[in-house]
């Protein structure tokens, strides 16, 4: 076998093993992009878990709160009159309205990231529409809905609340 064909032989066999080099990474690749893709989806799952996991620990705090008769009495006072409360009534009532909406914005934060389903903010949107519905909620609201970011607002606002 003369010199030249010698090369020609080491070339393709170069070209040979370079091709199947080529066909292991990229199985390789592909192995590795489809447990990360499996590994991202696992992360996103827990991510909802532990979202709605947090929603319903901020729910239930809000609910444990109101449901101190004292407390209670004042929530439904300031849903009804708002402008009837005095000071000391007025900063109660909106720290307890703060909670509550302190929450949706959360949960809100939480579907803007992807980590929230939009059916499940829907129902949100019910719940706030119950509350800020009422007259005195709504003084609440106008007054104090620019401490909150306004997308929220915007979002809120969208929904006629």
């Amino acid at each position: 076998m003369d010199h030249q064909a010698f090369a020609q032989l080491l070339g393709n066999y170069g070209e040979f093993v370079g091709a199947i080099a080529v066909v292991i990474t990229l199985g390789y690749l592909a192995v590795q992009i489809r447990q990360n893709s499996r590994n991202v989806e696992e992360s996103v799952r827990a991510l909802r878990l532990n979202a709605a996991d947090s929603t319903v620990e901020s729910f239930s705090r809000f609910r444990e709160r109101i449901s101190r008769s004292d407390i209670a009495a004042l929530y439904v006072k300031g849903t009804d009159n708002y402008a009837g409360l005095s000071e000391q009534e007025k900063l109660q009532f909106g720290a307890v309205m703060d909670e509550y909406m302190f929450t949706y914005w959360s949960v809100f934060r939480r579907r803007q990231e992807g980590t929230y389903e939009d059916a499940d903010w829907n129902a949100h949107i019910l719940a706030i529409r119950q509350v800020l519905s009422r007259r005195g909620s709504a003084d609440w609201w106008c007054e104090r809905k620019q401490v909150y970011p306004p997308a929220f607002v915007s979002e809120l606002e969208l929904h006629g609340l």
